[in-house]
């Protein structure tokens, strides 16, 4: 998180200087404001936790 386009570009720049020769790299500037409107949409939440007996694991 950085205050302004200036320190962004800064950012950028270095990891561009130190990204690794093979590989994918990338970046996304947004402001404060999008991100603010960012709206997340998921579906119902499920958990891997069982909660009775099949919880027993025999080794």
């Amino acid at each position: 998180m950085v205050l302004n386009s200036t320190a962004a570009n800064t950012v950028v720049k270095s990891v561009k200087d130190n990204a690794p020769p093979n590989g994918l790299v990338q970046t996304l500037i947004i402001t404060e404001k999008q991100f603010s409107n960012m709206e997340l949409i998921s579906g119902e939440f499920e958990t891997d936790v069982i909660n009775n007996d099949q919880r027993v694991i025999d080794l």
